[in-house]
């Protein structure tokens, strides 16, 4: 299913780079306005879990698109869709992970910033990234891509 004229959903940012722009804010927020959460202190190692399941989670998720021989990078053109393992839960484990890895280092340095920078970042992935990329999954596999929409949620 791909042709000469596939530019790919056309999308210009990077979502890592979403992600450790509003963290660094967040942590400039944090050098300037320092926040402490009452009982968080004794989470840092659930923190740090939670940052290692999201890698892992993330890592998992890009095997499956090499194994499918499709492209990660949300700016290039997919040869095919990804409709098993962690996508059979999720459309978007990756992104998943980075909003869990965000949670999990605010958790870990207890900066309740950090953890609110998630809820920013997130719109500006669906509003940038997620909803082109899903214009352009529908025009490109159609009828194959909206059942699977209708079987699996986009987020969990």
């Amino acid at each position: 299913m791909q042709s000469e004229n596939d530019i790919g959903p056309a999308v210009k940012i990077p979502p890592p780079l979403i992600f450790f722009v509003f963290i660094l804010l967040a942590l400039g927020v944090e050098y300037t306005w320092p926040t402490s959460l009452i009982g968080l202190e004794g989470l840092i190692y659930v923190g740090w879990a939670l940052c290692g399941f999201a890698f892992m989670l993330a890592i998992t998720a890009a095997l499956q698109f090499f194994k499918a021989k499709t492209h990660i990078e949300p700016w290039r053109p997919a040869q095919s869709l990804i409709l098993s393992g962690l996508f059979r839960y999720s459309r978007n484990p990756i992104y998943l992970a980075f909003i869990l890895f965000t949670l999990g280092l605010g958790i870990s340095i207890n900066s309740l910033w950090v953890m609110l920078s998630t809820i920013p970042a997130t719109w500006v992935l669906q509003h940038f990234v997620i909803l082109k990329e899903e214009r352009y999954l529908t025009a490109k596999f159609g009828k194959q891509y909206l059942e699977y929409c209708e079987r699996v949620r986009r987020w969990l």
